[in-house]
């Protein structure tokens, strides 16, 4: 990365917000290879391992970042963007169906069958409590973090796990990708069926097919989502959060506790996600997962997995920046 930036007559912006992804990427159908690359995006640019040796490169290549002296941009750590198992792996917490998964407040689980959280807790993660690995059971394994020298203010605060907001992270399209399928085959939906199901078509598909209280909750769902989605309806958003209050409670009624996952519980936290972050779409994990593919399918042979896609992704950088300069001296 630092290589690429030290090209000449590229112009940067002042200031560069670095967001970060990390997800498993599996090699092949028949083994259990996996990738876990660590995927990176500047914001304002349009267009089981140990953690502390897998973040070492990176978190060295951050600190050469930090304290460069060859460009006249300063480059900071953004959001760092997983999915609950990355997120957990990289904190070194416990996963996700643990007693007391929740990295953002000490709700404790109850098991009914399976871990469930059925309860709202008032007491919210601090970023001391987490640096000094205050609650036991939060934490695994001890690791010397360096993140802080990399320039993250702390691990609590920029290692969001925001994968759990998959369906409402992507604004509506000019044409939807997929013909809208009876609800026979709910079973065999993607995700991209399930996006529009919440934000376009479920208000409609589940009117007279659903109880009046099943109706409603996802109406509310739909409603809070609605409201993080985009700046738009940013005033709002303290709204939101008494809406997200109330579908909970009322999933917990009509499903169970049992049915109150570490998802489910998600949905409490979402609106302080927005008021921190901004709206959902800000942080959407999907063009990162593009991205996965477009590295899996660097991968030729089975011999060497891993220098194949280090020597196919430096190509494809190379390639980049030379376009990118090529276009600005247009």
């Amino acid at each position: 990365m630092v290589e690429l930036l030290k090209k000449k007559g590229i112009n940067y912006p002042d200031v560069l917000t670095l967001n970060v992804n990390i997800d498993g990427l599996p090699l092949y159908k028949s083994s259990k290879g996996v990738f876990w690359p660590i995927l990176g995006k500047f914001s304002e640019i349009k267009c089981m391992k140990p953690p502390r040796l897998f973040l070492n490169d990176f978190i060295d290549e951050m600190k050469s970042l930090a304290n460069t002296s060859f460009l006249n941009t300063k480059i900071y750590p953004g959001m760092f963007i997983m999915d609950a198992p990355a997120c957990a792996f990289v904190k070194q917490i416990v996963g996700h169906n643990a007693k007391k998964a929740c990295g953002r407040c000490e709700v404790v689980g109850e098991f009914h069958g399976r871990m469930c959280y059925p309860q709202i807790s008032n007491k919210s993660r601090t970023d001391e409590e987490f640096r000094n690995r205050v609650d036991k059971e939060h934490h695994k394994t001890y690791s010397n973090d360096d993140s802080e020298e990399a320039g993250t203010k702390s691990p609590l605060e920029d290692i969001e796990d925001v994968d759990m907001i998959d369906l409402a992270q992507m604004t509506k399209p000019t044409e939807f990708h997929r013909a809208i399928r009876s609800l026979e085959y709910l079973s065999f939906y993607k995700g991209t069926e399930f996006r529009n199901f919440l934000l376009y078509h479920g208000l409609v598909a589940l009117k007279a097919n659903v109880d009046d209280e099943i109706y409603e909750n996802f109406k509310d769902l739909h409603c809070a989502i609605t409201i993080c989605l985009t700046n738009k309806h940013r005033k709002y958003v303290p709204a939101a959060k008494l809406i997200f209050e109330k579908y909970f409670r009322d999933f917990k009624k009509i499903y169970g506790k049992c049915m109150v996952s570490y998802n489910i519980h998600q949905t409490l936290h979402l609106a302080d996600y927005v008021i921190k972050y901004g709206p959902l779409e800000n942080y959407s994990a999907f063009e990162y997962e593009s991205k996965l593919g477009i590295i899996g399918n660097l991968i030729c042979s089975g011999n060497n997995p891993l220098e194949q896609g280090a020597n196919r992704i430096i190509e494809h950088l190379e390639l980049d920046m030379e376009e990118l300069l090529h276009n600005q001296k247009k």
